[in-house]
């Protein structure tokens, strides 16, 4: 909120309200209104009515985009990751946004419930400065998918983002997210990639064991491949570190997706003990999910026979990611046991519990009423429910607040409530997103639809 509110006053007006709020609070008690009755003066703007409007309701603000003629509508309303779920009632917002429209730079507008635009693409929330979603229409849609190659990176993650949100919500096809992603050139910024590189590893993990999967690993690996060209497979000196991320990003994804080449190279590395430290750890992480029983053990004993405690740890996150669930018994065993560090419990359970959440919590269940479990009250709170977070699964949501019911204070529901919304979305995201991505891909040979090879 204060990012927006900066952006909607302009920096050195937000500079010199902060220097004017200090002298004259100096040594003194002060409220939130005091800070943006200083910027409000100074700005004559209406700072304090926005201030509020996003401090004293809760919610997201959403804004949404349709063409009209020669114009575009924006209109403002609330965002909801259940559509179903939003009771009978209006909220609106004063929401300071920045809209760019073709060949001229954003201009930030305050909006209240509507407002008209002479543009039929404009980018709306240009920057990503503003607490805000934002779902175009399909017409808007098909526009910035003309632009995408050329839009600042910014914007270009913003959409990704939106349009993920989106899809899987229900407030637009899911599809958009990979048409976006089709548009975008391989030389487009490293940290746009690293975004898009994750959101491809969200969908694969969504998809679950369904018809699509096959289909959709083949055309991530279809995208990412020229990416992958350019950054190689060695870091080059002095390079930027978004690209060594994305470089270790993309060759973990090329491996989940079942490039053969990706998994041989880690575990020819791994073996061979070349590399750079940084190469080595990716290829650790890369043999150990894609480990089969006999390779489990052996890295076991490689973390067991090490005196560094940081290696072993190493060696049991990695352990922690592997993609089979019938060894997640197995290192759920190794979690609650000595091989672990102390206080390393939780971060083990949940990293197994990202691929694996209804293993993980089916061999943790009989440890439950264990006193000697290795994780304290106060984090049990947190961490038990959270382990759950991940599943489809709709008899997980009863699974998990009989454990509160047994297991935790009434007043420590929290992260109960929370795992059940998560576990809601996934199961809309795999009815509903998943099945529009499917469609997408099928009506978009990987030849046709991608451009990513573009300079």
């Amino acid at each position: 909120m204060i990012t927006m509110l900066e952006a909607y006053i302009g920096p050195d007006t937000f500079r010199k309200g902060v220097d004017r709020y200090m002298h004259a609070h100096a040594y003194g008690d002060t409220v939130d209104s005091d800070l943006w009755r200083e910027m409000q003066a100074l700005a004559g703007k209406p700072v304090l009515d926005v201030e509020h409007d996003f401090t004293q309701q809760s919610g997201l603000p959403f804004i949404r985009v349709t063409g009209h003629r020669k114009s575009t509508e924006l209109r403002v309303s609330r965002f909801y990751e259940d559509p179903a779920s939003a009771p009978p009632l209006t909220q609106t917002w004063r929401m300071p946004v920045a809209v760019a429209t073709s060949g001229r730079p954003a201009e930030m507008q305050l909006l209240t419930q509507t407002a008209a635009i002479k543009d039929l693409a404009p980018v709306v929330n240009a920057g990503a400065r503003s607490y805000t979603r934002v779902s175009y229409a399909p017409p808007q849609v098909r526009l910035l998918l003309s632009r995408m190659a050329v839009l600042p990176a910014v914007d270009q993650l913003n959409l990704l983002n939106d349009a993920w949100a989106l899809g899987q919500s229900g407030y637009a096809s899911a599809g958009d997210l990979l048409g976006y992603m089709s548009r975008l050139p391989s030389s487009v910024d490293s940290i746009v990639w690293n975004r898009a590189v994750t959101l491809l590893v969200t969908i694969d993990r969504a998809h679950g064991p369904t018809p699509g999967l096959a289909a959709f690993r083949r055309f991530a690996l279809t995208m990412l491949e020229p990416v992958a060209l350019r950054v190689g497979i060695s870091p080059s000196t002095g390079e930027d570190p978004a690209a060594t991320t994305l470089r270790n990003q993309i060759w973990q994804a090329q491996a989940r997706f079942g490039d053969p080449q990706a998994l041989a190279r880690a575990r020819e590395l791994y073996s061979s003990h070349g590399g750079s430290t940084d190469q080595r750890r990716t290829a650790l992480t890369i043999v150990a999910k894609n480990a089969d029983a006999a390779t489990f053990e052996a890295l076991l004993s490689q973390a067991r026979a090490t005196m560094d405690p940081l290696e072993r740890g190493r060696l049991l996150q990695a352990l922690a990611g592997v993609a089979d669930p019938r060894l997640i018994a197995r290192l759920v065993d190794v979690a609650l046991s000595t091989d672990a560090p102390s206080g390393m419990a939780p971060s083990l359970l949940t990293a197994a519990s990202v691929d694996n959440p209804d293993a993980v919590w089916a061999a943790l269940s009989p440890h439950f009423d264990d006193t000697n479990l290795p994780i304290d009250e106060q984090s049990r709170a947190e961490v038990i429910p959270g382990l759950a977070g991940g599943s489809s699964q709709p008899d997980r949501m009863a699974g998990i607040r009989r454990y509160a019911d047994q297991h935790l204070p009434a007043d420590t529901r929290q992260e109960v409530e929370a795992a059940v919304a998560s576990i809601r979305l996934n199961i809309r995201t795999r009815e509903l997103a998943i099945p529009q991505i499917d469609d997408w891909i099928a009506k978009h040979p990987l030849a046709k639809s991608l451009s990513v090879s573009q300079p």
